[in-house]
């Protein structure tokens, strides 16, 4: 399905993002897979990855949070010269706090890493999408962008503006070539997840988590030209979180 194409993936290291790496993968697709620090497991992890299937994948780091970090990592994929075909805004932080006790800094931290980072990654990568006249870009958000809950609102804003600014880019972008789409998953078997209250924790039809391959396959469909008339959109991988059951 992506055969030949060249990917971007942030949070590559762990849950959907390292899903979606071995997914692209798989698919014959060659990755800069982009974590925030280096460690010879996750190198080792990438290596394994590349041998088995056959495509190349390259590790590059920088912190969301970090603008030069940011463009030190842009620098380095676009002076490969290589064709940027697909970028997945994966990478994101997570806070649960109540609005009234949460300081104004930490929020903006959140911000940072889950809006303002991806933004500039985007805005420096999607240059070279432009002049090859075609790209696919996925924004990883959130069923939380969707539906509020208390002690949210930072992760839920954040995932929310995201999801405006997939709209407007794709709008933007049309004309280049590229399409710009988003993933709103439900609660997935992460670390993320894992560290919620059962307070915290959301019904769905299904009963049960997602897990990270079944996001990471939306991604995939999103990433190909199976979906080449898809664009501007939010698909929703919640289990049915969205549908009223309460009365059946």
């Amino acid at each position: 399905m992506l055969k030949g194409k060249n990917a971007v993936i942030t949070g590559a290291r762990i849950g959907i993002g390292r899903s979606a790496v071995e997914r692209f993968a798989a698919n014959g697709a060659n990755i800069w897979a982009c974590a925030r620090q280096s460690d010879e497991a996750f190198e080792e992890d990438m290596r394994g990855l590349s041998a088995q299937y056959g495509v190349w994948i390259r590790t590059v780091y920088f912190d969301l949070a970090d603008k030069a970090q940011i463009s030190e990592g842009a620098k380095r994929i676009l002076d490969e010269k290589l064709p940027v075909d697909i970028l997945v805004n994966n990478a994101a932080v997570n806070q649960i706090e109540l609005f009234m006790q949460a300081k104004i800094e930490k929020i903006e931290e959140l911000f940072g890493v889950d809006f303002f980072g991806p933004l500039l990654l985007t805005q420096k990568l999607a240059k070279r999408m432009i002049r090859q006249r075609s790209g696919s870009i996925i924004n990883i958000a959130s069923e939380r962008a969707i539906r509020a809950a208390p002690g949210r609102l930072a992760y839920s804003a954040a995932k929310s503006a995201m999801l405006i600014a997939t709209e407007t880019l794709a709008l933007e972008l049309a004309a280049s070539g590229i399409r710009v789409n988003a993933v709103a998953p439900g609660q997935v078997e992460t670390k993320m997840v894992s560290d919620l209250k059962a307070e915290n924790r959301i019904k769905n039809i299904l009963g049960r988590f997602g897990t990270p391959s079944e996001i990471a396959n939306v991604i995939l469909f999103l990433a190909s030209d199976m979906s080449s008339y898809v664009t501007g959109e939010t698909i929703q991988a919640t289990g049915g979180t969205g549908v009223d059951f309460a009365s059946a």
